[in-house]
């Protein structure tokens, strides 16, 4: 799902080169929805949201000790999903008062709605593979803050779909959300998260896997 799994792929496990193919992964329709984008009566509520599956991996605990910073108490965190860590963020986030966390399911047109809420989309991931979390929030017109890992490298572009944090740690995550904050997403920078949204198109991913199955 991107080129960078390629070096694993023939350094790790041997494969040739001529055997490996890269395809995006593609928009998720089913998180598609144009009535909720186009609303204009849905209010921000918060300055991010991270949402999905909860796991070690995606950098929960470093973004909840990075939230406890005098700095970010007048930023707002909303981080919807469920995981084996549901208790133990809870107890962690008791007295910050700006982190709001939706510990259930939530129906697709619901998150969308929560996306539509936020400004920014946050993924503090320690490491990635492939993910259409950067494909749902670039649909709704939300730029993504990611760390510098796996598939993030490839589906996001500087200062357009999304901006990066250096590091996976304490001063480097807490300085890029303080630098996304100024932040402005007028219809220019719409544009721009559009433009890059188009890769992700699902009828150029079905082609390019029809290609590869014919050749």
């Amino acid at each position: 799902s991107y080129e960078g799994a390629k070096k694993i792929l023939i350094k790790k496990y041997k494969i040739s080169l001529d055997k490996i193919k890269v395809i995006y992964l593609p928009q998720m329709k089913e998180m598609e929805f144009e009535d909720i984008k186009n609303d204009v009566s849905i209010e921000l509520k918060y300055d991010f949201i991270f949402y999905g599956r909860i796991e070690e991996y995606k950098g929960l605990d470093l973004l909840l000790e990075v939230f406890k910073d005098r700095e970010l108490r007048n930023i707002k965190l909303l981080i919807v999903g469920r995981g084996k860590k549901d208790i133990e963020i809870k107890n962690k986030i008791k007295d910050i008062e700006n982190i709001t966390f939706i510990n259930k399911y939530v129906p697709n047109r619901d998150l969308a709605k929560y996306i539509i809420e936020s400004k920014f989309v946050i993924l503090p991931y320690k490491t990635a593979t492939g993910t259409q979390t950067i494909q749902i929030a670039n649909y709704y017109n939300k730029m993504v803050l990611t760390t510098k890992v796996g598939c993030f490298t490839e589906y996001i572009k500087e200062g357009k779909n999304g901006l990066f944090i250096n590091r996976q740690e304490y001063n480097s995550l807490k300085e890029a959300i303080l630098n996304i904050m100024k932040y402005k997403i007028d219809d220019r920078q719409k544009l721009l998260i559009n433009e890059e949204y188009k890769k992700f198109d699902l009828v150029k991913t079905a082609n390019n896997l029809y290609s590869i199955i014919n050749s």
